[in-house]
């Protein structure tokens, strides 16, 4: 059971200043479309977790388990998922532009049609096929 509920992140954000859900569990917790933007979400239990269509911008992601996590559409620019768990991770049509992956799990990982630009992916678990799916800027360039 998640620590928090959806409202309470809301009002948390509502507040203003810094998101800081460090090492929280937040494993099924909906939190789709909400405005994460710099949220500490390091270590934190997001497993299982709706974060379709959040806005995940500049958000501190290292080291938090993703697995089974709802992404789709998510905005990650220059979020940080170093050591981050995405395991079976649904990021399809997400927006990784800048982003930290390095060593992080994609083990099964949806990306399909996520937008991909200057992101680092060093010693991260993906395959060749898994990015061969991705959108980037080059791809739409080769098309013209």
């Amino acid at each position: 059971m998640s620590d928090f509920t959806r409202k309470e992140v809301q009002l948390a954000i509502m507040n203003g200043g810094t998101i800081n859900l460090q090492g929280a569990d937040l494993s099924g917790i909906n939190l789709s479309k909400l405005c994460l933007i710099g949220a500490n979400l390091s270590h934190a239990c997001l497993a299982d977790a709706d974060l379709g269509d959040a806005d995940l911008t500049n958000a501190n992601l290292e080291g938090a388990d993703l697995e089974d996590a709802y992404l789709l559409s998510a905005i990650l620019i220059n979020a940080n998922l170093q050591h981050a768990n995405l395991r079976n991770a649904n990021l399809n049509e997400a927006v990784l532009f800048d982003a930290n992956l390095s060593y992080a799990n994609l083990e099964d990982a949806g990306l399909e049609d996520a937008h991909i630009e200057d992101a680092n992916f060093s010693n991260a678990k993906i395959t060749e096929e898994q990015l061969s799916t991705v959108y980037t800027e080059k791809k739409s360039e080769e098309k013209a």
